[in-house]
C-alpha cells in the first residue's frame, strides 16, 4: 500500500484493514481511515463489517445521514447479525427520525425475538419518550430473555432509570441492588449503585461501591472516575486527581478520563494543566460538544488568550 495511506496492510484483506482503520480512528486520522475503508469495500463489497466500520466513521466526522447509509447496507448484508438494526436505530434517533428509530427498533425484536439487546434498543426509546410502562415491560421482557447473568446486567439498571423517573427512589435502589444480587462480581453494578446513592447526596454510600467497584475491577475507568469525583465532592482534590490520573492511565484512549482530569484541576485551579487535559479529550473525540465548551471556557480564563 503506498506511502499516504498510513500503515501497511495488505488491500487483499479486509480485516487487517478494519483492525487498522479502528486504530487510525483511535487517533483521529480520519482522511487516512476513510481511503483504507474505501480499499476494504473494493476487494469485499458485501462485507457488513466494513459498512459498520463506515458508519463508525461518518458518526465520529458528525455525518449522521452517512452513517446512515451505511448501517443501512450493513443492516441488509448482515443475515443473523442483529448489530446493525440496534444501531440504525441509534443513528435515526440522533437525527430526530422517531418513527424510524422505532422501526429499526422493531425490526430487531421481530428478526431476533430472542436476543435481549433488541429489547432494550426498543425499551430506551420508549424511556427517553416518557412511555414508562411500556418501557418497563421491555426491559423486564430483556431480564428474561437474558441468558447470563452479565447479560442481566444492563435492563436491571434500565428499570432502575425507570424507577427513577418516577421518582421511586426505593425501587431505584432495589433493581440496582438486584444487578449486584445477580452479577456480584460485575464492577459496574457496584458503579451504577454508587452513581445512584451520589445524586442523592448519600456520599457514605456512593464511596463504598465504587470502591468495591474498583477492588473487582481495578482498571475500570468509569469506577475511578466515580470515585475520583465522590473524593471532590468530600473536598479531597489531591485523592481525587490521583484517582483521575489512574483512570486516565488506565486507558489513554478514552476522552472522558482526559475530560474529568480536567474537572479536577479546575477545582485545583491549575488552569494551565486542564487545559492541556481538555486538548487530549479533544484530540481523541475532536466534535465532543462537552469538550469543545470546556476549551472555550478555559480559555476564557486565561487572560493571554486575549492579547
Amino acid at each position: 500500500m503506498s506511502d499516504d495511506t498510513g500503515p501497511s496492510v495488505d488491500p487483499t484483506n479486509p480485516q487487517a484493514a478494519l483492525r487498522a482503520t479502528s486504530e487510525l480512528m483511535r487517533s483521529a486520522d480520519y482522511p487516512t481511515a476513510e481511503r483504507l475503508l474505501g480499499w476494504a469495500l473494493d476487494v469485499d463489497p458485501r462485507d457488513p463489517h466494513s459498512y459498520n466500520q463506515l458508519a463508525s466513521l461518518e458518526l465520529e466526522c458528525g455525518d449522521n445521514t452517512a452513517a446512515e447509509g451505511a448501517l443501512t447496507r450493513a443492516a441488509e448484508l448482515a443475515g443473523t447479525n442483529p448489530t446493525f438494526h440496534r444501531r440504525l436505530s441509534d443513528v435515526l434517533y440522533r437525527r430526530g427520525d422517531e418513527q424510524g428509530a422505532l422501526h429499526w427498533a422493531e425490526r430487531a425484536i421481530i428478526d431476533f425475538p430472542r436476543d435481549p439487546a433488541g429489547f432494550l434498543q426498543r425499551g430506551g426509546l420508549d424511556l427517553a419518550a416518557g412511555r414508562l410502562d411500556e418501557a418497563e415491560a421491555v426491559f423486564l421482557k430483556a431480564v428474561e430473555l437474558a441468558s447470563t447473568p452479565a447479560q442481566a446486567v444492563w435492563p436491571l439498571h434500565r428499570l432502575s432509570d425507570t424507577a427513577t423517573r418516577r421518582s421511586d427512589i426505593k425501587a431505584a435502589l432495589t433493581w440496582a441492588e438486584k444487578a449486584i444480587e445477580v452479577a456480584p462480581r460485575e464492577a459496574g453494578s457496584y458503579n451504577y449503585l454508587a452513581g445512584l446513592h451520589l445524586t442523592y447526596g448519600n456520599l457514605t454510600a456512593a464511596e463504598s461501591a465504587a470502591a468495591k467497584a474498583i477492588e473487582i475491577s481495578p482498571t475500570d475507568v468509569g469506577a475511578l472516575r466515580r470515585l475520583s469525583d465522590i473524593m471532590l465532592r468530600q473536598g479531597k482534590v489531591d485523592t481525587a486527581l490521583s484517582l483521575a490520573r489512574q483512570a486516565v492511565r488506565a486507558n489513554l484512549g478514552d476522552p472522558h478520563s482526559h475530560n474529568h482530569e480536567a474537572s479536577v484541576l479546575l477545582a485545583a485551579e491549575d488552569y494551565e494543566q486542564a487545559a492541556a487535559s481538555v486538548d487530549k479529550a479533544l484530540k481523541l473525540a475532536p466534535t465532543d460538544v462537552t469538550f469543545l465548551r470546556r476549551a472555550d471556557y478555559l480559555r476564557a480564563l486565561d487572560p493571554m488568550s486575549a492579547e
